[in-house]
């Protein structure tokens, strides 16, 4: 076991020092016509359409085993072998369409699912402590993950919910499971809908209105010193709409004639939106509400959470506001005209294309999207080709079908891919493998996943998520001026946690926590295709390739595991040897890095 445990070492110590090289990580290709390559290539089609360059850009073939892998790695929470090859039988495209037309599974179902079966075992007792919290709600996302088959909507959903950020680590949001549950379901319904809706669907929710402070925002009374809350007015430019400066439509900045960027807004623009966000409260009693009355100013504990607000009209500031390029909102409107023309008029300004595009391409693709690839997104996002803005179904279905998606020469970009959050990290691992119990039950907390990596769904510790879309970590990423979000929570103690984490998944065989209440659930995976395969240690390589890393595992990982496989100098059985080669995967560069 020598050769093991040295080599057990060296893994340890790769995986905390590799993935902040990951820019370097590319397997070499030879170059050749075709799939991606298409400087000075003109391809014409008998019709004269415009679908014959899809020939040579990939995207009109049909997809290998790892080229669907890794479509898979980036539209759903991970795949077992048999989605792969259903992949690779229809095609990507195919797939993406059926996901668009799925009907949407939502949350709050399984939530109160989850909490029924609690108060059926005692572990809820509704007459002495009703308490159904955040964490529960995130118990109740696993199993919508692991079991709900319209996976591309959730996955868009949950990168929407990293944009709209409504967190769980706020006091009373964390002591209400089915606020975050409906919010996440606000987001579900939306995520093929149009980004309009889902701004006004964020602006009226209670949970966002509690969250950044505009419900109960009153307008001004200057005798009582009372001025507009400006969190929303400010948040809902700077983080969901249009960014803090003018971009062109590539995403790159404008700059002025001295070469300096140009501001998207001041603050006195804050302000005068900020006069915009006053007068909504709450709609419906809660049950906590011991009158059955709602008013403005009405306690957080009184209203229902899940229900949209409401125009106080004697709350509303009615003078004339001054928005963006001197866009005046005319005095004596109704509060709901303003907050309409308001989103109207920030959902229209030219920076909401290219800063959407972007935000969404790094959560599912790229940290680094070229400008061009930005372009070809936001492009879409002011029009899907029959005059409508904001369409995501056509936005989603651009993001995941363009060249620099799809393209097999990206892989060898040093500048494409993205470290894979921790989140998806632990799914596509479970997803890969089948987890089963007798209940069909996935229901986890996370709580422990959370500790070890800092990432735990509905649990952004701010308004900015869990890492800033900006952030450039020290080092050659950095020093390269590129971004890596999911930099910012990988740091030494989160790349040993995710170690203890990947270990306790393998070798505890304790892949998810499912209960309910203080019932422990036993969850098993499923490596029998990979037992069948522990005597030929190159298939399963291959094998553990396609499933995890997508067919980008380097020479230097497959040959390292296969040494340890070898060097094992006394007898174990297949599982313990599959477990070995799984979890090494798991720590290997390539596993953490999508390319």
């Amino acid at each position: 076991m020598t050769h093991y445990l040295n080599f057990l070492k060296t893994a340890l110590l790769l995986f905390a020092v590799c993935c902040y090289s990951f820019i370097a990580y590319a397997q070499p290709y030879t170059d050749y016509l075709g799939a991606g390559h298409m400087n000075g290539i003109t391809i014409s089609s008998s019709n004269g359409g415009t679908s014959a360059n899809n020939v040579a850009n990939a995207v009109g073939l049909n997809p290998t085993e790892e080229d669907a892998s890794r479509f898979l790695a980036q539209a759903s929470f991970g795949a077992n072998y048999e989605t792969i090859q259903d992949v690779v039988n229809i095609g990507i495209e195919a797939w993406v369409d059926q996901q668009l037309l799925m009907p949407p599974t939502y949350l709050t179902p399984i939530a109160q699912s989850f909490y029924d079966g609690q108060v059926a075992n005692g572990t809820i007792n509704p007459a002495i402590e009703d308490y159904f919290g955040s964490d529960q709600a995130t118990a109740a996302y696993m199993q919508i993950i692991m079991t709900s088959p319209d996976q591309l909507r959730h996955r868009v959903a949950y990168a929407l919910s990293q944009l709209w950020v409504v967190s769980g680590m706020e006091e009373e949001l964390s002591g209400n499971g089915f606020a975050i549950s409906d919010y996440y379901d606000l987001l579900v319904a939306n995520a093929f809908g149009n980004y309009r809706d889902i701004m006004s669907e964020m602006t009226l929710s209670v949970q966002m209105g509690h969250y950044l402070s505009h419900l109960n925002n009153p307008k001004a009374d200057p005798d009582e010193n009372i001025h507009p809350d400006e969190n929303y007015a400010r948040e809902i430019m700077q983080l969901f709409t249009i960014g803090l400066h003018e971009l062109n439509m590539n995403g790159t900045y404008q700059l002025d004639a001295s070469g300096d960027l140009i501001p998207t807004y001041d603050n006195n623009d804050i302000k005068e939106f900020a006069q915009v966000f006053t007068g909504l409260g709450g709609s419906v009693p809660s049950v906590y509400n011991p009158e059955g009355e709602v008013e403005f100013y009405s306690d957080i504990y009184d209203i229902d959470m899940t229900a949209p607000m409401i125009m106080y009209e004697e709350f509303h500031d009615e003078s004339s506001k001054i928005l963006l390029n001197g866009t005046v909102l005319p005095a004596g409107q109704t509060g709901m005209q303003d907050i309409n023309d308001a989103l109207d008029h920030l959902f229209n300004h030219p920076n909401v294309a290219p800063f959407v595009s972007h935000k969404l391409i790094q959560r599912l693709v790229t940290s680094n999207p070229s400008p061009d690839y930005i372009e070809r997104v936001a492009n879409v996002f002011a029009d899907n080709g029959m005059g409508v803005r904001g369409d995501m179904q056509a936005v989603v279905k651009a993001i995941l079908m363009d060249q620099e998606a799809r393209r097999c020469a990206q892989r060898s970009n040093p500048t494409n891919g993205l470290l894979v959050e921790p989140l998806l990290r632990r799914t596509r691992f479970l997803k890969a493998f089948d987890p089963y119990n007798d209940q069909n039950v996935f229901y986890d907390d996370s709580y422990w996943f959370w500790e070890d990596t800092r990432q735990m769904v509905f649990h952004a510790p701010t308004v900015f998520n869990f890492y800033k879309p900006g952030y450039m970590p020290p080092g050659p990423i950095g020093t390269a001026g590129l971004t890596a979000p999911e930099f910012e929570i990988m740091y030494s103690a989160t790349a040993i946690g995710y170690i203890n984490q990947a270990y306790a998944w393998t070798w505890w065989e304790y892949p998810i926590g499912a209960a309910i209440g203080e019932e422990e659930i036993e969850t098993f995976l499923d490596f029998t295709d990979e037992e069948a395969l522990i005597d030929n240690h190159e298939a399963l390589m291959d094998r553990l390739d396609l499933l995890l890393c997508h067919g980008n595992m380097t020479a230097f990982t497959r040959n390292n595991i296969i040494s340890a496989l070898n060097a094992i100098d006394q007898p174990w059985n297949e599982e313990d040897k599959v477990t070995l080669a799984v979890y090494l995967t798991l720590m290997s560069p390539d596993y953490v890095i999508l390319k």
